[in-house]
Formats: C-alpha cells, sequence, structure tokens
C-alpha cells in the first residue's frame, strides 16, 4: 500500500508540466495560468518604466509569449487548448499595445510576422496550435509505431488535418504521411501571411516592407539592450512604428 501522505489524483495529472486529464482538470489548470501570466505581464509593465520599452519587448517576445506556451499547444488537445491560447493571445497583445498605442488591424498583421519577415516576431499561439499537436502527435506516433487507425481514433486527426488545411490553403495539403516538423509547419503558416500581407501592401509601402527583410536590417530589433546601445522609450516606439 501506499502513504497516506501521497496525493491521489482522480480527475488529472500534471506529466511534466502538461495537464493530462477530464476536461474540467484542463481547464482549471490553464486558468490558473491565466492568473499566472496576468500577473507576469503586469510586472512587466511596471518593470518598463524602469527598464525601458526596449528592454520590455525583448522579455515578452523571448520569454513570455509563443514560446512560453507552445508546449502545450504540442501536449494538449485543441479541442481543449485552442480557446485557451486565443485567449492567451489577447492578453500578450495587450501588453503589446501598452507598449506601442494606436496599432492598427495591417500593423499587427505586420507585428505577427517573424522578425526575419520584417514582422515583430509575436505570433499568434491560437493560429499555430494545429499545426504544433499535428506535428507532435506524428513524432509520438512514429516513435511508438502507432498505425494511423489508432491515432485517428483517439486524437481525431482526420478532422484536426481538414482544419488545417481549410484554415491555412498552402500549396500542398498537409496529410498524416506527410506531417514534417513543427517548426516547418509554423514556417509554412508564416509564409502563407506573409503573401496574404504583401497582396495589401503596395508601392513604397511594399518596397518598405520588402527592404525590412533583409540580413542585417533587423539587429537593432532584438540586439540585447544595454547601456551602450539603449534607446530611450520615445526612441524605441518611433523605431517601431518606422518599421510598420
Amino acid at each position: 500500500r501506499f502513504s497516506k501522505a501521497i496525493e491521489r489524483c482522480t480527475n488529472g495529472v500534471n506529466v511534466l508540466g502538461s495537464p493530462l486529464g477530464n476536461r474540467a482538470f484542463i481547464e482549471d489548470f490553464f486558468e490558473k495560468k491565466e492568473v499566472e501570466l496576468k500577473d507576469l505581464l503586469e510586472s512587466l509593465r511596471k518593470a518598463g518604466n524602469v527598464i525601458g520599452s526596449q528592454c520590455s519587448f525583448l522579455l515578452l517576445s523571448k520569454c513570455i509569449s509563443f514560446c512560453r506556451f507552445v508546449f502545450y499547444a504540442r501536449t494538449v488537445h485543441p479541442s481543449l487548448f485552442l480557446k485557451i491560447a486565443a485567449g492567451f493571445d489577447i492578453l500578450i497583445w495587450d501588453c503589446f499595445s501598452s507598449l506601442v498605442p494606436g496599432l492598427t488591424g495591417e500593423m499587427f498583421s505586420q507585428v505577427e510576422l517573424p522578425v526575419s519577415m520584417g514582422g515583430m516576431g509575436l505570433r499568434r499561439l491560437s493560429e499555430h496550435c494545429i499545426a504544433a499537436f499535428l506535428a507532435s502527435s506524428h513524432e509520438a506516433a512514429t516513435y511508438l509505431k502507432l498505425k494511423w487507425e489508432e491515432v485517428n481514433e483517439h486524437w481525431s486527426m482526420e478532422d484536426l488535418l481538414d482544419s488545417h488545411n481549410t484554415q491555412w490553403q498552402l500549396d500542398e495539403r498537409v496529410t498524416w504521411d506527410k506531417i514534417i516538423t513543427q517548426k516547418k509547419l509554423s514556417t509554412a503558416i508564416d509564409e502563407y501571411k506573409r503573401s496574404e500581407l504583401a497582396d495589401i501592401k503596395v508601392g513604397i509601402e511594399l518596397t518598405h516592407w520588402t527592404s525590412l527583410q533583409g540580413e542585417f536590417s533587423n539587429a537593432w530589433l532584438m540586439a540585447t539592450s544595454t547601456f551602450d546601445n539603449r534607446m530611450s522609450n520615445t526612441e524605441w516606439e518611433t523605431a517601431v512604428r518606422l518599421r510598420l
């Protein structure tokens, strides 16, 4: 018999940081994560008065946004996580908007793109949820030598593939036997969003945006802030507005 000191979980367990259990357990888990995120972003806003907008953005993009939560997208089924991810996106965007107020819809579309594509690197987690889960599940199924019938029965993969291919009209449809890494799936989504933005921008705006995709045109944006290269909040906000 196990000791009475050992906690017995009936609704779910936390496996390597990811919730595994029924819907109520998972929703409760992410409600707590949402509270943690709100507190973290509020601390970042307050710290911004001391460390500046430049440092605040680096912390937001490199430590708090997509990179912090993509693990959950890879391990929690989209039917449970997609709505939660959309809520996280709103909180992240609200925080970024406090650094650069008054952005328009087209500007936000550019902000979502990777820095190398002329954006700001703030991907929307909700847009990459299905791709992340597909790639992770395919890797796990390959390792465990599971058949397609087993995978589809347990994880509804056919529905997820249909949703992914419907949302992103890529040149080549993603199928179970052609699933690649999440990095490549997410890059394909980024490329699709870049092509959509390219259809909107014309003339000098398109030329300006294209120039932002050069090899060294983004160095200032992601450079570690030091006393030698730190911008004032006004300087950084002006530079971002000129970029967008």
